[in-house]
């Protein structure tokens, strides 16, 4: 077991390495430090930036620590001004590519473990994030309505997010306005998922259109998508809201890429039970009307409906970002720093899905259909992967024993029993909530 918990963390260490050495040390100008470091000051800045992205000067104490280590320029730690100078130098492109060595190395690693019945399940969603006051972000985003029409303060970008619901893996993202439209990030990021295997995608109730649906049926993409009901239901769907539980075929009206109407039999899925709706209104639960092209043994009518319900984990991963990663507010006053701290970002859950890769084989494997009693918690996870950050600046198989020793000490924490009760952890949220009701009822 130890010699194979080794070998997994050599492994990550190494895909580290590859992902935080893919930039050069230096820029042209040698006296100017180079892009490796300011992507590594970034990493430090969200990594120490709860409610805050961005570089402050007080944040850089920690940076003094890591002098002669990561490589600095003539072997010193870089002042302010001359971080700044650096990120205002690395472009958006560059970290683009680098996020694509990281997807690829997220994959490598995590294959087996993000599949579904051979498929890749990723949920497609939009997370809005504020931005500072400026012209330039105004004239890129654009403000928000607010009441009596008028205009918010600041302006706020619209983040369109594909990610791996069983890992959290970000494999694809657009950056648009905040008025833009999430369908149409969603159809241009189809080509780039494709290219990563057979996939499931997850929608919910804003993305269903017959275009979105026909290009899909077309690419021959399979999916889950949650269906309005009443007024704003399709009419094929006309008084299949109501009533019993069913699970029929439905000849549905969709549109291909080129325009074209054509007639494709769907299959829907009208819950029995009704199910909790979002959680800040899941005080009044809601019966699930899903539309899928998923058919065999494998995908039952309770399989069906338990994949989609996981899609609720991309908006558990937009908390974390805010909260945890500090996504709730940018500090860039330009479109290529708010760029760079949103790619910056994913390179940092990249890196955090590393870890969960290695951690997860202390534990039993996490079935997809049911829900887990042993979650590691994200606090934990992104101390690893900062953790993992210095120590693969250093070198491939540097520190190898900390990092296994910090990953045993998350599983045995993933395991604890809350103090004073006979009941086992189940952690739901970033906040380490407890869920017991249930096991005190029955003791």
């Amino acid at each position: 077991m130890a010699s194979s918990l080794r070998a997994h963390v050599a492994a990550a260490q190494r895909a580290a390495v590859r992902i935080l050495h893919h930039l050069p040390t230096a820029y042209l100008r040698e006296r100017l430090t180079g892009p490796r470091q300011a992507l590594l000051g970034l990493l430090i800045s969200i990594q120490s930036g709860v409610n805050r992205i961005g570089l402050r000067p007080v944040r850089l104490g920690m940076i003094a620590h890591l002098d002669g280590m990561l490589g600095w320029t003539q072997q010193k730690t870089p002042s302010t001004r001359a971080l700044f100078v650096a990120l205002e130098k690395l472009l958006p492109t560059e970290l683009e590519a680098v996020l694509r060595v990281a997807i690829g190395e997220v994959l490598s690693l995590n294959r087996e473990r993000m599949l579904v019945h051979g498929r890749l399940v990723v949920a497609i969603d939009g997370v809005r994030l504020n931005a500072r006051r400026s012209g330039e972000l105004a004239r890129k985003f654009g403000r928000p309505k607010q009441a009596d029409d008028q205009r918010a303060h600041q302006p706020q970008a619209m983040v369109v997010t594909a990610r791996c619901v069983i890992t959290g893996a970000t494999l694809a993202q657009e950056i648009v306005r905040h008025d833009g439209s999430e369908r149409a990030a969603a159809k241009r990021m189809l080509d780039r998922l494709q290219a990563m295997g057979r996939l499931v995608i997850l929608l919910d109730r804003g993305f269903p259109a017959r275009d979105l649906v026909g290009l899909m049926c077309e690419r021959n993409i399979e999916f889950v998508v949650r269906m309005c009901g009443g007024k704003r239901a399709w009419r094929e769907l006309d008084g299949m809201t109501d009533g019993d539980a069913r699970d029929a075929t439905v000849p549905m009206k969709l549109r291909n890429a080129r325009g074209r109407w054509f007639t494709k039999e769907l299959r829907i899925i009208l819950t029995g039970k009704a199910r909790r709706g979002r959680p800040r209104c899941n005080r009044t639960p809601k019966r699930l009307l899903l539309l899928t092209n998923l058919r065999g043994t494998a995908w039952k009518t309770d399989r069906v409906v338990d994949l989609y319900l996981r899609r609720w984990d991309i908006e558990i991963s937009f908390r974390e970002d805010k909260r945890l990663l500090g996504a709730a507010m940018s500090r860039a006053l330009t479109c290529d720093g708010f760029l760079r701290e949103v790619h910056a970002l994913q390179i940092y859950r990249s890196l955090m899905v590393i870890v969960g890769a290695f951690v997860g084989k202390l534990g039993q494997p996490v079935i997809w259909h049911q829900a887990t009693r042993r979650r590691t918690s994200t606090p934990q996870i992104l101390v690893i992967a900062w953790a993992m950050i210095i120590e693969g600046a250093q070198g491939p198989v540097h520190g190898t024993a900390r990092l296994i020793w910090l990953a045993e000490q998350a599983q045995r924490d993933a395991e604890k029993r809350r103090p004073g009760r006979m009941f086992t952890r189940e952690c739901k949220g970033v906040e380490g909530v407890w869920k017991n009701k249930e096991e005190r009822r029955a003791g």
